[in-house]
């Protein structure tokens, strides 16, 4: 599980763990089809907010729509802690990770592509569309998956 695991056997089971506001969740999507390309098998969930699940779910190339309300019942630590025992028992072979952070890191996961690391930089700061930068970071990441 090292920084720069290869991407040994095609993962079956892939969490994206995308953004919680309506906007960012569009531009998110923008990763799933390249996925679903390379990975044509995959099962591919992907981690929102409430207020954002309905784009998510209608979305055809997803297989589950998974919500955490960080603001309203599912405040707290346990309650997050639950949520990482929960993803961590789903046994994702890739996690990738569109937004800032660290869960990713507690879910046992061996390949995790991490576009903050790909980037250098927090997305705002660039001065692309959201959905430039995705389109770049999944062909080139997945070839090299250096970005952990």
């Amino acid at each position: 599980m090292g920084k720069d695991t290869p991407l040994t056997k095609v993962p079956s089971r892939i969490l994206i763990i995308g953004h919680s506001n309506i906007g960012d969740v569009c531009c998110d999507l923008a990763v799933v089809n390249p996925l679903r390309n390379r990975f044509r098998q995959a099962h591919i969930s992907f981690l929102t907010s409430p207020r954002a699940n309905n784009i998510a779910e209608g979305y055809k190339g997803l297989d589950r729509v998974l919500t955490f309300d960080k603001y309203a019942q599912n405040r707290g630590l346990f309650v997050r802690l639950r949520l990482m025992r929960f993803l961590a028992r789903e046994k994702f072979d890739l996690v990738v990770v569109l937004k800032s952070t660290l869960m990713h890191n507690f879910l046992g996961v061996p390949i995790v592509w991490n576009l903050r690391k790909y980037l250098g930089t927090a997305l705002s700061e660039k001065h692309m569309h959201p959905i430039d930068i995705y389109l770049g970071f999944i062909p080139v990441i997945s070839i090299s998956n250096t970005y952990r």
